[in-house]
């Protein structure tokens, strides 16, 4: 009896585990992969959108290297730190400072100091100096500028389109808006809104009460008493 308990039960796990299983296999109903298409398309152009402007208001950071002039502190080291042991070790080390220097303040095009000139971020050899004005040129040019006015707002039809918005800050806002276009964000967009299929409109012209409308909606079946 006990045999014949444990082989009913585990017949019933197998029926309810295969049942689960087909269940979970069918297709939900759901958003319109078209329509999911579009939403998503509209959102990427959107954080487009965002980005060109949150630019514009905000300056990205500048290197933290570059502000402190880190191509002297490197050579002081190199020159001083070197003298109290084995000696000057400049040549070792500026192969590898300066390319990586090199390498870095190509990142950081787009900051305050980089396209004001106020930071120079050519500044990479090795050199024994404590001259370091980076910070404070910095500050003289920040520290006027305030809220940046006349950032434009784009509009539904500028975001299908790909038209730029008038009055954004050339360098900023139009840059990454051309971008944008170049990466094919908008066009995508403009592509997926035009395969959403056209919802059918009945029409009501011939409609004398609220119940021929209802009829010619499909709301109801016909006739109206």
């Amino acid at each position: 009896m006990l045999k014949r308990n444990g082989l009913f039960s585990f017949a019933l796990v197998a029926v309810m585990t295969l049942a689960g299983t087909a269940a979970y296999a069918q297709p939900v109903p759901g958003c319109n992969p078209t329509v999911l298409d579009a939403m998503q398309k509209k959102a990427q152009a959107k954080v487009a959108v965002d980005v060109a402007q949150t630019e514009t208001v905000i300056d990205k950071p500048d290197s933290v290297l570059a502000m402190t002039c880190f191509n002297n502190s490197a050579g002081t080291t190199a020159v001083r730190g070197g003298s109290i042991f084995s000696g000057d070790f400049t040549a070792g080390l500026r192969p590898i400072i300066e390319d990586a220097l090199q390498a870095f303040y190509d990142d950081f095009q787009d900051g305050a100091g980089f396209e004001a000139a106020t930071i120079d971020y050519t500044a990479m050899a090795l050199s024994d100096t404590q001259a370091c004005d980076e910070v404070k040129n910095l500050w003289s040019t920040i520290k006027d500028q305030g809220v940046k006015a006349g950032l434009p707002m784009a509009t539904l039809n500028n975001i299908i389109n790909g038209i730029i918005p008038t009055g954004g800050d050339p360098a900023e806002y139009t840059d990454n808006w051309q971008q944008s276009i170049t990466d094919g964000i908008f066009s995508d967009l403009q592509t997926a809104i035009g395969a959403l299929p056209i919802p059918a409109v009945p029409s009501f012209t011939a409609g004398q009460n609220s119940c021929q409308i209802l009829i010619a909606a499909g709301v109801i079946p016909g006739p109206c008493p």
